[in-house]
């Protein structure tokens, strides 16, 4: 029972803090648009995390997940809405689909409402692991670590990108 209300109380706080704000604005967010390969070939359902190398400036991470022709398009606070200027560590992981996957609710996409937060309820639990009694297994990227690991990637990008596009070309083997 304490875990389930952990996780309300979290859900609770962070839906307080996104409504308050910081009374400064918005920051500025630039659109980002890449496409993920591996080896040549497109990449399809990655997910694409820019993470900022430097918390302390206030800059937030960024996400996207590739589409089946590898292409994605990055989000911080709403759907394609794109990323903070500054640098990056890009960190890409791919898992095997087991079905039931830990995909991000639609609702939860743009404005909060009462689904949303019963949809990240629901999201909670799932990761909990309140069904099978015990942490759930983080599945393993079939990445490289040198892509797939925020302690080691190689992947960094300076936001804006020229164009507004950021491209990688993985290998399976790893490298640049």
């Amino acid at each position: 029972m304490s875990g389930r209300s952990l996780c309300f109380g979290t859900l609770a706080a962070v839906l307080v803090l996104a409504g308050s704000g910081c009374g400064g604005g918005a920051p500025k967010l630039h659109k980002v648009n890449g496409k993920v390969t591996l080896d040549g070939q497109p990449l399809a359902g990655a997910e694409v995390t820019f993470e900022p190398l430097d918390y302390s400036t206030g800059m937030l991470a960024a996400h996207g997940r590739t589409g089946t022709d590898g292409t994605y398009t990055l989000t911080t606070n709403t759907t394609g809405d794109g990323a903070m200027a500054g640098g990056y560590k890009v960190i890409i992981t791919k898992t095997p689909d087991a079905g039931g996957g830990m995909e991000r609710p639609a609702s939860l996409d743009g404005k909060a409402d009462g689904q949303a937060m019963i949809d990240m309820g629901k999201m909670m639990q799932k990761m909990s692991g309140a069904k099978g009694g015990g942490a759930p297994q983080k599945a393993q990227s079939q990445l490289h670590a040198d892509y797939s690991r925020f302690d080691s990637t190689i992947l960094r990008m300076t936001i804006p990108p020229p164009d507004g596009h950021a491209d990688f070309n993985l290998h399976k083997g790893g490298g640049s």
